[in-house]
């Protein structure tokens, strides 16, 4: 049955935002203390990887050993926690924090291959419009139960037609939002600026800072790395949707400046240009949450991932998340992975920049950065399976440096 199955097509489930728990869909509200609800897109992953021993055996390889011995050396230090603490064994966020990366990543490393010589372009556009629509349609909910100006001022709706949950639509969401608005504006996909449009209003709509702030940068690196052909018809049809904006605007004046005044996401903005800590409190939070663990944290091997110890909160930091549970051995580790990371991630921009996929190559490349200076410093996206799983399909797809055969003919673009 595997092998009849296009195997990138998993990359559908992604952003899909369906979540289910024990019991059942996930339809809480965005601050419910539920946050063990797994997507649609684990699940799947989950259920393919187990199997086919050749994604398991990704982890064996000389290259990529280091994930295993991050993944050996963190339950180790669960183990020994739960043994000289003497507290419940609780594995729940050992097992949140690890395996969404870990199987994400091994099929981001064996899927590369299929994308390469299937065609990338296309299954991307794809992805990007799936997802598109999810979000016109969580637009849409939003609009008709809570009217325009209350969907900006409410943040939008939790279950969407009660088909499906945004999952944590104040965090996760978002950032998955922000990502693939990212990745539209490097697509091939006719009228892509009305996606990109739709996927920019969801983020204005949550109103999320860490979103926003990785959309302006995705909008000003598609501008430096696109291609941009000048011409009299671009000229006059940018004119044009300049005009019918105006228009827009002038006609919904009153609604706008009522969202204006009301909306969330610019009374964060207002508070943080006229605040001194311009973390926006996460610093507050890393003192916060290693002051309360203070008494379970040794610097070495940290607190461990067992919710029995230390305090379950976060440090809305996913470095320190790392430091806390694991110690600086652990962080250490993650920080040698990342790097290797990055130094694959030239030798992938180096082999493919003559070729037809080198744009949809640097989206991914923006979207990585942007996680990793962004989101990894106002947020723990390794440790919500939903976001972890891009970063660890990502971290896989970069990690495999190597060229598949037939690419020269089937992709192959002269200087």
């Amino acid at each position: 049955m595997l092998r009849k199955l296009k195997l990138y097509n998993l990359l559908y489930f992604i952003p899909m935002p369906v979540f289910f728990t024990a019991t059942g869909i996930y339809r809480g509200s965005a601050l419910n203390d539920d946050t063990f609800a797994l997507p649609i897109s684990i699940i799947v992953f989950f259920a393919v990887f187990f199997c086919s021993t050749k994604y398991i055996g990704v982890l064996l390889g000389r290259r990529t050993i280091l994930l295993l011995i991050f993944l050996l050396y963190s339950i180790l230090i669960f183990v020994l926690k739960i043994i000289f603490c003497g507290s419940d064994l609780n594995p729940n966020l050992l097992l949140v924090s690890t395996m969404p990366l870990l199987v994400s990543f091994c099929f981001g490393y064996k899927l590369k291959p299929y994308l390469i010589r299937g065609n990338l372009i296309k299954i991307v556009n794809k992805v990007v419009f799936v997802f598109s629509l999810f979000c016109m349609a969580h637009l849409l909910s939003s609009f008709v139960s809570l009217g325009v100006v209350g969907t900006f001022v409410n943040r939008g709706e939790d279950s969407v037609f009660g088909f499906f949950s945004v999952y944590q639509k104040l965090v996760y969401y978002p950032t998955m939002v922000s990502c693939f608005f990212i990745l539209s504006l490097f697509t091939t996909l006719k009228y892509k600026y009305i996606y990109s449009t739709m996927l920019l209003l969801v983020i204005l709509m949550t109103g999320a800072r860490e979103a926003l702030l990785i959309s302006i940068f995705g909008i000003i690196s598609s501008s430096l790395l696109s291609k941009k052909v000048k011409s009299v018809n671009n000229i006059l049809k940018y004119f044009l949707l300049f005009f019918v904006i105006c228009v827009l605007i002038i006609y919904f004046i009153d609604p706008i400046k009522e969202i204006y005044e009301s909306a969330p996401l610019i009374t964060k903005l207002k508070n943080l240009s006229e605040s001194s800590d311009i973390t926006a409190g996460r610093t507050g939070a890393i003192h916060t949450v290693f002051g309360n663990s203070a008494a379970d944290f040794n610097l070495l091997i940290g607190t461990g991932y067992s919710m029995n110890l230390g305090d379950f909160r976060s440090p809305h930091n996913q470095y320190a998340e790392i430091l806390l549970r694991s110690g600086t051995i652990g962080l250490s580790l993650f920080f040698v992975f990342i790097i290797g990371i990055l130094r694959n991630m030239l030798i992938n921009i180096k082999q493919y920049r003559y070729t037809i996929i080198r744009y949809v190559i640097y989206s991914f490349v923006v979207v990585y950065l942007c996680l990793l200076f962004i989101s990894f410093n106002v947020n723990v996206p390794v440790r919500a399976p939903y976001t972890a799983i891009l970063f660890g399909f990502l971290s896989g797809f970069f990690y495999n440096i190597e060229i598949p055969k037939l690419y020269s003919s089937n992709f192959g673009e002269g200087k």
